[in-house]
């Protein structure tokens, strides 16, 4: 097993805590893409059910993540169709992904 450095460990944290607050069923994929140059993290969320009440749902389960890293990192979050698989392979950036 690879040893996580600091910041692939945040991102995976990061990750797990969104998909465990919104449910695994309720998504159809989620990524966090991690920048350890300004400590940000971007979370895309593709739902099963994209629907208003739904994504209401998940801003309050992502306020929560919010909260649980606002020591280590800066995290915002967008809805998309689907995840893109395709990331930047500089050093600076972590993924955690579920599709």
């Amino acid at each position: 097993m690879i040893a996580l450095d600091e910041f692939q460990a945040l991102t995976q944290s990061i990750g797990e805590y969104a998909v465990d607050l919104i449910g695994r069923d309720a998504l159809a994929g989620l990524q966090v893409i991690f920048d350890r140059r300004n400590r940000s993290g971007q979370v895309s969320i593709a739902l099963v059910e994209p629907s208003g009440d739904e994504q209401l749902r998940v801003i309050a389960c992502m306020f929560e993540v919010e909260q649980m890293f606002k020591d280590e990192a800066i995290t915002s979050y967008s809805f998309v169709d689907v995840i893109d698989e395709e990331v930047d392979a500089r050093e600076t950036i972590r993924q955690y992904s579920l599709v």
